[in-house]
């Protein structure tokens, strides 16, 4: 199935001054049943989210416009334009992208949509599970996934 990306509505998230997005499912659109692509817009001062990492799900991230710095555990490094980053399911290694310019990145996100995934926010020591569509935490819930 072939979708037009220009008719496919930006879906946004955005929590507090620190965290924000607005992104596209391309996969979806499409009729992807196993794979997972979206377009994603993160504007300058913004972190995509809280540091996390998947048990299940393979993310592949390939920057097309502008610049970011990829945070990855303590670790810090600067994107620019087709640069390509892979993280493998099950790295306990928390990353998150983090647009320091003045100008938006735009960057693509590939994964597997493993209904058995968790998404683990090791900062928060919260954790989503897909299969359930629900949140948990040993801390008060705060609404950061939306």
């Amino acid at each position: 199935m072939i979708a037009n990306i220009e008719e496919i509505k930006w879906d946004e998230w955005q929590h507090g001054d620190q965290f924000g997005t607005r992104s596209k499912n391309l996969g979806r659109a499409a009729g992807a049943q196993n794979l997972s692509m979206r377009m994603v817009e993160l504007e300058p001062n913004k972190q995509s989210s809280p540091l996390l990492f998947h048990t299940e799900d393979e993310e592949h991230i390939f920057l097309v416009e502008g610049e970011a710095t990829l945070l990855e555990g303590d670790e810090q490094s600067h994107l620019v334009a087709g640069d390509y980053a892979c993280f493998l399911a099950g790295e306990e290694i928390g990353h998150a992208l983090l647009n320091h310019s003045e100008t938006i990145c735009r960057f693509l996100i590939f994964s597997q949509n493993n209904p058995s995934d968790i998404v683990v926010y090791p900062e928060h020591n919260r954790m989503l599970v897909k299969a359930l569509g629900q949140v948990f935490s040993n801390q008060p819930e705060d609404g950061f996934i939306g």
